[in-house]
């Protein structure tokens, strides 16, 4: 892969740290939504007062993690800044693994995860119904135009994701699926009525064999092994 293209998305990265999401980017919040519900029901129970959690993300929110024991900061710097600190929860949102390469991210999460530590992300996939009968799909990683704005991006394939969690000592927890109709979701967003129609679909779909695995977004629950 093109370092060059990593370096490409890392700037991307830090001049949308902290953007504001227009009102109207229900399409946004409901995504938010979605990776918060998730937190909410399979991180939030099991954390506790005394849990060191690092939040990269490019906004500062908590997305459901109470408590004063957050740190923020920009992927980019976690990458190119060592750090002594050891955490016990690192969430990185916003698909930021899809403007990195994930193994040097997991690398670094490797280091500064104590034993046992969880962590919570969410990516792109390129076997995704959007890609589907298109040339791309399924593959490893490949870096193609998004199928909403048309500006270029990573995307990776579950099965490559999971081997890269493998050889870093990672467990997978849960996953999640969702966005089901990127791109249509994308376009309806200022009519609500066909957003709410569109995103509706997504449960249909998640329950569908052979199709529930074929959805453009992933969250998943790690477990840093002993």
């Amino acid at each position: 892969m093109s370092l060059t293209k990593y370096n490409t998305l890392r700037e991307n990265e830090n001049s949308n740290r902290g953007r504001v999401l227009k009102k109207r980017d229900k399409w946004r919040r409901k995504t938010d939504a979605t990776i918060q519900g998730f937190i909410e029901r399979y991180l939030t129970p099991i954390v506790n007062e005394s849990s060191l959690i690092l939040n990269i993300t490019s906004t500062r929110k908590s997305l459901g993690l109470a408590g004063s024991n957050i740190d923020y900061i920009a992927l980019s710097n976690l990458l190119t800044n060592s750090t002594s600190e050891a955490y016990d929860i690192i969430i990185c949102d916003r698909n930021l693994i899809n403007r990195f390469d994930p193994m040097i991210v997991f690398e670094a999460f490797q280091k500064i995860l104590r034993p046992q530590g969880l962590f919570v992300f969410n990516f792109k996939n390129s076997n995704a119904l959007e890609f589907l009968l298109k040339k791309d799909f399924n593959r490893m990683a490949v870096f193609t135009n998004a199928v909403y704005n048309k500006q270029k991006e990573w995307h990776y394939s579950d099965s490559w994701i999971n081997e890269l969690l493998a050889l870093n000592k990672f467990e997978i927890i849960k996953t999640h699926k969702f966005h089901y109709f990127f791109s249509r979701q994308k376009e309806n967003q200022k009519n609500e009525r066909k957003l709410r129609r569109v995103f509706e679909l997504d449960m249909v779909f998640r329950n569908i064999p052979f199709v529930r695995s074929q959805a453009s977004n992933t969250i998943i629950l790690c477990k840093k092994m002993a």
